[in-house]
């Protein structure tokens, strides 16, 4: 036996089983998780939020179409539910995915069911073949919805569709509703008319999404890092504010266009272009440069770097070379009680653009790895860019993502919380020296586990983005840094 199923694995091993009974014959595999109030009852807030984050993933994993053929049946009490202390409700990210969905009001449904995915050409072969059955077709039909609604409005096709519209109500004995889906429409009105021709008055207009319910359907809303602290409600309200611009983005698309004209299409043939393939590493086959960066601000785009330490690894995970120096940002040092540097502590700290070749030859070649690195590579990328050196990619591995697939089931996933969970002394946080050494400690147990699990490939544990094509730093190493210093820091094991 090379694998204990356990509490953090049995989700895989079941969608693994699910696959057995397929090969079966039969059409999946359905679980039937009876008297959950169990966990309602759990005296240990800890172990309730341990099982809920495996119910999270389960439900993820349905609701996102990642386990094919594998269903799931809980029962359990009322309370176990909806109690917003101890229940699921209790737990904030299932309780938004639990709860109706906000756009389910004024007879809209929520997860519809039954949905006919047709085309007009279909549909007039349809009416065609089976036109003596279309009463009986179409009884239960409840919408008509209308996808690009603006790409028929003047067109001989969707002269045919309202046609059709005119026919399914004749069909059915009564008016279908009619929905029209379509942004780049300046004058609503053209719509109603084409939904209801003769009747537009009686179209009613929905109007704009809210940015906050849009982001509650956005899977993974961290950006900066530090956005795993803070609660799912939080989180959803601040992606909303950050990254989704509602208004903005109807006024640019009714703008575009108004100012498109028709065009006609050319006879010529498309251009043929060569896409990036992209490359498939074997695990064990690339060094690792763990990195951890601290900034003047959590905001990727504005934040300059005021530390930075990276821990180059051999393929194998043992220990090559160090890197760390503190960094004059030029702006001062920022939130000095997230990272404790002073003003004091930047000076005689070499700029970003002295060192830009140590940190290039610490990368190169390498897969970057930092506890949420999508934050960490897009500063790096920022810095680099302002100096015109930014590289075309970079391959990166998140060790904040594979702690939710290869550590122990925890409520919070911040590196010293994950560092405690496996028993790692995490030395001084938010130093990014401690902090690196912290992450490749972390990485290598987690390389180890998804070795056991049989995976033998980098693109199978999460990592994306491929190694820059050609060197984007003309600049040699200068050997600079200024070290902090380090107040109680635990020596790096060795490896």
């Amino acid at each position: 036996m090379r694998t204990i199923i356990d509490d953090s694995t049995f989700h895989d091993h079941l969608k693994l089983m699910s696959r057995f009974v397929r090969l079966a014959g039969y059409d999946g595999l359905l679980v039937c998780l009876d008297e959950m109030v169990n966990l309602y009852k759990l005296g240990s807030t800890q172990a309730r939020n341990a099982n809920y984050e495996q119910i999270l993933r389960i439900l993820n994993d349905t609701l996102q179409g990642s386990a094919a053929h594998l269903g799931f049946v809980f029962g359990g009490t009322p309370e176990f539910l909806a109690d917003n202390r101890r229940g699921l409700y209790s737990y904030a990210a299932l309780q938004s995915r639990l709860a109706e969905n906000t756009f389910a009001s004024g007879g809209l449904v929520d997860r519809p069911r039954g949905i006919l995915l047709i085309t007009p050409e279909s549909l007039e072969a349809l009416f065609v073949l089976r036109g003596w059955k279309m009463g009986d077709l179409t009884a239960a039909l409840r919408y008509i919805v209308i996808d690009e609604l603006h790409s028929f409005i003047g067109t001989e096709r969707g002269a045919q569709l309202q046609s059709l519209m005119h026919r399914l109500d004749l069909a059915a004995r009564r008016h279908v509703p009619r929905i029209g889906l379509s942004a780049p429409l300046g004058d609503m009105s053209q719509a109603a008319d084409f939904l209801r021709p003769g009747a537009g008055e009686r179209v009613t207009s929905i109007g704009l999404p809210d940015a906050a319910d849009l982001a509650s359907l956005i899977p993974d809303k961290r950006i900066d890092k530090y956005d795993d602290v803070i609660g799912e409600s939080l989180l959803t309200r601040s992606y909303a504010a950050r990254k989704l611009d509602v208004p903005g983005t109807e006024q640019a698309i009714t703008t575009l266009a108004d100012q498109t004209a028709p065009v006609q299409a050319a006879q010529t043939k498309p251009p043929v272009v060569a896409a990036a393939a992209s490359r498939r590493y074997r695990l064990g086959s690339l060094p690792y440069a763990v990195v951890d960066v601290e900034t003047t601000s959590t905001d990727a785009r504005k934040a300059r770097i005021v530390e930075i330490a990276i821990i180059r690894l051999h393929p194998d995970g043992s220990d090559d070379r160090l890197y760390s120096t503190i960094v004059d940002s030029g702006t001062g040092p920022g939130p000095t009680h997230i990272h404790g540097l002073t003003i004091g502590d930047l000076v005689g700290a070499p700029r970003f653009a002295e060192i830009v070749g140590d940190i290039a030859a610490m990368l190169d070649g390498a897969v970057i790895v930092a506890h949420n690195a999508r934050h960490d590579t897009e500063v790096l990328s920022a810095e680099f860019a302002r100096l015109g050196a930014a590289p075309d990619d970079l391959l990166s591995l998140c060790t904040l993502a594979l702690s939710r697939r290869f550590g122990p089931p925890l409520t919070s996933h911040r590196l010293t919380d994950c560092a405690a969970a496996e028993g790692i002394d995490s030395g001084l946080a938010h130093s990014a020296e401690s902090d690196a050494r912290t992450c490749a400690h972390l990485l290598r147990l987690y390389l180890e586990r998804a070795k056991a699990q049989d995976l033998r490939w980098f693109h199978q544990i999460g990592t994306v983005g491929n190694l820059p094509i050609t060197p984007w730093v003309s600049s040699p190493p200068t050997g600079r840094s200024h070290r902090r210093p380090m107040l109680d820091i635990t020596p790096a094991p060795h490896w």
